[in-house]
């Protein structure tokens, strides 16, 4: 199938044979191949004729509900995602299909519906909403599989009711709010947690206080996606994620 070297991808265009495992990018970030696989994640090579090419590309999934019970995979679109200060700076952190409307969709919600290890985790541990793609790969490297992203620090009321399917059939004891560790992230998660209580998920909603747990440099930690081992490990311990 033949694209035009500047359109953005179709969604329903699977991008996986493509995706390569072992770019530096990745390598840096301590994403293993195995996450790579698990998520569909990976480095686009240039030479793929498409906008998100030399980018590292996401494959979005969502869960079509069958009337007579559970859920199907279904292939949304693809995000790429900035390798470097100077490809964001000139085209954008994040790259997404023309067809795609992030606001109506959660990354991960297809793992958390339908992974029997994410389901688990969530029904254990609660629900994490994070902003980045990014961070959702980290920690799901780092064994912490109970995430979604919401494609940027913004809510809509859309995503809300993705929240809310995702609750009615896998009751997660909580939800956090775990935006960017910025003056925005922090502002933004405030604003989520509120909109969330206005909204009667049914589930205890908490905000994420990076300066308030005592994990080693978690002050000076940029996001989820930036979580180290050692930081994940005493927040796991201490039921906070």
């Amino acid at each position: 199938m033949e694209f035009e070297q500047n359109n953005p991808l179709p969604g329903k265009y699977s991008l996986a044979p493509y995706l390569q495992p072992y770019h530096p990018f990745l390598r840096n970030r301590n994403i293993s191949p195995a996450t790579c696989e698990a998520l569909v994640v990976g480095f686009l090579p240039m030479s793929n004729k498409t906008a998100l090419r030399g980018r590292v590309v996401f494959q979005i999934r969502g869960g079509q509900e069958y009337a007579s019970g559970g859920f199907k995979k279904i292939l949304l679109g693809h995000v790429g995602y900035a390798i470097c200060e100077k490809q964001a700076l000139k085209d954008g952190k994040y790259k997404f299909n023309s067809d795609f409307k992030k606001n109506l969709e959660l990354y991960n919600i297809d793992q958390v519906l339908m992974d029997k290890l994410t389901k688990h985790d969530c029904q254990k541990n609660g629900l994490i909403l994070v902003e980045d793609t990014m961070a959702v790969v980290n920690l799901y490297e780092n064994k912490i599989y109970n995430s979604v992203s919401t494609f940027g620090n913004t809510i809509f009321l859309s995503q809300i009711e993705k929240l809310k399917l995702i609750i009615k059939h896998i009751y997660p004891p909580k939800l956090t709010v775990m935006y960017d560790n910025d003056q925005a992230g922090h502002e933004a998660a405030q604003t989520a947690v509120d909109l969330l209580k206005e909204n009667s998920l049914g589930v205890p909603i908490h905000k994420f206080d990076w300066k308030a747990v005592k994990v080693p440099f978690l002050s000076q930690t940029k996001n989820a996606g930036y979580l180290t081992k050692d930081q994940i490990q005493p927040l796991r311990g201490n039921k906070l994620i």
